[in-house]
């Protein structure tokens, strides 16, 4: 008699991962993945029981050429959103090394080799395959009782909102491929307990999903105009104000304000733009267009905007205008492609400063914001490397090839995708990017 009481598995490292296959099943809506050539580095918790009683506690033992074949199946519920998964798994081990405590121990191991592998392959395949199953069963709990806050991240949102990514419809697979289209909510909502009300809905705006480009980019995702416009909603600090104080942005700013002098005696000025939230659904402060990129402050001039002129950290002019700035912003291989293409402002009101109240100062913004427009243009006319902001962007450059960033496809919407490279060559998607 044997028997090998497994208590736990610590996993260290993983590594091979040589083989990689996904099928749609279009007779069982079953979808089968398989992944072999794995190779594993673990602490093992265990007992072994034979002629003698061997303890595995904090034994190291790697597992190398380990399959995992499942199938897992998600059935829609009738509400069209929800769904729950059935999975089932099998593993299987090629060959398991195991390095004792001692000398003795080893010994012992090697004397008992057969037994040994044998009862690690009938208690360590249970284990793991019972693991994946409590994954699958976790992600069916939390999917049954999902609210908006379940799969609530506060990424890009600041201190006081979060991204609700609970899913819109339940996952769809593609028969006779190995696409998966995932749709997920997507909007920004207040943090619980922030006190922040939210009175914007967005939901009503989305009528139809992007097509998905065909022999282009195989991980695509798109992201739509208003999980900008809902984080707008609650957190405006997170885009604005934008504050431009090149040298040539505060000429343009003395040449259109002379009284300024009065203020600032020279000093460097500086000009600070902040557009205002959408305040309905339907006038959207930020806007996804196909044929000109980025469109801020609404399609119609309907949302409005604000304009500080500055010396010395004060606001010495408070304008309140109608707005409008089309920008080309893409992405290449993670180097970030901006420019300002044009900006319109009309219908301007002296909100603060010392000047004559019924003036109409539409024109000498507009001088500045040419100014900042050519100032803008320059410092990003050869890109901006994402690795600025985090140095693994730099690697993961390495590791994924053709991503891309593109408003220039789809009205509403932003293209983001890339290739992994080990896909098969694609063709090259047309999208347009600043020289």
């Amino acid at each position: 008699m044997y028997t090998l009481t497994l208590n736990s598995v610590k996993i260290l490292n993983t590594g091979g991962f040589t083989e990689k296959v996904l099928d749609y099943d279009p007779k069982t809506n079953n979808i089968h993945i398989r992944i072999a050539g794995i190779n594993l580095e673990t602490l093992v918790d265990a007992d072994f029981k034979a002629l003698n009683i061997i303890p595995f506690q904090s034994t190291a033992m790697n597992v190398t050429n380990m399959t995992i074949d499942f199938k897992v199946a998600a059935q829609t519920k009738p509400d069209g959103v929800h769904w729950h998964m059935n999975e089932t798994a099998k593993i299987t081990i090629g060959d398991i090394s195991i390095k004792m405590k001692n000398g003795f121990l080893d010994r012992l191991v090697r004397f008992n080799r057969k037994l040994i592998n044998f009862a690690v392959n009938n208690a360590l395949v249970p284990y793991l395959e019972k693991l994946l199953t409590a994954e699958v069963e976790l992600v069916n709990k939390m999917v049954a009782g999902e609210g908006s806050y379940t799969f609530y991240d506060q990424i890009f949102g600041g201190e006081n909102a979060g991204i609700n990514l609970t899913m819109t419809t339940a996952p769809q697979v593609v028969g006779k491929s190995d696409l998966v289209k995932i749709f997920f909510d997507g909007l920004y909502i207040p943090r619980k307990g922030s006190g922040i009300v939210s009175a914007v809905d967005f939901h009503s705006n989305l009528k139809t999903y992007p097509p998905r480009l065909q022999h282009s980019l195989s991980q695509q995702f798109w992201i739509n105009q208003d999980v900008f416009n809902s984080l707008m909603e609650i957190n405006k600090d997170a885009f604005f104000p934008q504050t431009f104080n090149s040298s040539s942005v505060s000429d343009a700013i003395y040449k259109a304000f002379p009284t300024l002098q009065n203020n600032c005696n020279g000093s460097p000025a500086a000009v600070a733009y902040s557009l205002e939230k959408s305040g309905s659904p339907t006038h959207q402060s930020i806007i996804f267009n196909s044929k000109y990129g980025i469109i801020l402050g609404g399609q119609d001039f309907d949302v409005r905007s604000t304009i500080d002129i500055q010396c010395k950290g004060q606001d010495i002019f408070s304008f309140n205008s109608k707005v409008q700035t089309v920008m080309n912003v893409t992405m290449s291989n993670f180097v970030l492609y901006s420019s300002i293409t044009s900006q319109t402002i009309f219908d301007t009101r002296l909100t603060k400063g010392d000047l004559d109240p019924s003036g109409m100062y539409s024109d000498q913004l507009t001088a500045i914001a040419a100014a900042v427009q050519d100032s803008f243009n320059a410092q990003y006319a050869k890109g901006w490397a994402l690795s600025h902001i985090d140095p693994r962007f730099a690697m993961a450059a390495g590791l994924v090839k053709n991503t891309t960033l593109s408003p220039f496809v789809t009205d509403g919407w932003m293209l983001a995708g890339f290739e992994m490279n080990d896909d098969l060559p694609t063709e090259e998607p047309i999208l347009e990017f600043i020289e």
